[in-house]
C-alpha cells in the first residue's frame, strides 16, 4: 500500500479529498431529531 502511495501521491490526495467532501455532504443531510415532539397521556 505504502508503494501506490509513493507513486502516485496526487492519486491518494484526491481519494482522500473525495472522502472529506462525501463526509461533509453527508453530515449536512443528517437531521437528528435531538427534541422529538412526545404527546404526554
Amino acid at each position: 500500500m505504502w508503494k501506490f502511495s509513493v507513486k502516485k501521491p496526487l492519486t491518494v490526495f484526491v481519494a482522500v479529498i473525495a472522502v472529506l467532501v462525501l463526509g461533509v455532504v453527508a453530515y449536512t443531510r443528517m437531521t437528528p431529531d435531538l427534541l422529538p415532539n412526545m404527546d404526554f397521556p
